[in-house]
């Protein structure tokens, strides 16, 4: 895989994430559960248009072919949802791990981007990512105190 096809797939992450949190928020009873994903799907759906940006502008220094990296493809999957009906727990555990994975991405990928600006973007976006675990954390630890 060549580094913008890495950088297609993250904008894809992105939007899948921001469709994630909606279907989910869709199937939610816990009003402060919607809520926090709700602010997540604003959030995922800003990644999306920033890396879009970012890529449009021009400004992203793609490696040469003869000096793309070989990526670690295992960075690349993507966190499987549970099926059926979910508890708000497996939920909440799912977007944890999805959250974590993201986070991930971006660091690794950052470190190959050569523009200040695509890689302060790439670092940024993985502060985010690690904040959006730490909201789904909260929100988590906060369910299972109530049972």
């Amino acid at each position: 895989m060549q580094f913008d096809e890495v950088l297609q797939f993250a904008i894809s992450m992105e939007i899948d994430a921001a469709k994630t949190y909606e279907q989910l928020c869709e199937h939610c009873d816990r009003e402060s559960t919607k809520a926090v994903f709700q602010e997540l799907i604003a959030m995922e759906n800003d990644h999306a248009q920033r890396l879009r940006a970012i890529v449009e502008s021009g400004e992203v220094c793609f490696p040469k072919q003869e000096d793309s990296p070989s990526f670690d493809e295992s960075i690349l999957a993507r966190v499987k949802k549970p099926k059926g009906a979910s508890t708000v727990i497996e939920t909440l555990e799912f977007a944890i791990k999805a959250e974590k994975k993201a986070y991930d991405l971006y660091r690794y990928i950052g470190q190959f981007e050569c523009s200040n600006k695509a890689r302060s973007l790439f670092s940024a976006l993985a502060e985010e990512e690690l904040r959006h675990q730490y909201i789904l954390e909260k929100e988590y630890a906060d369910i299972k105190k109530e049972k």
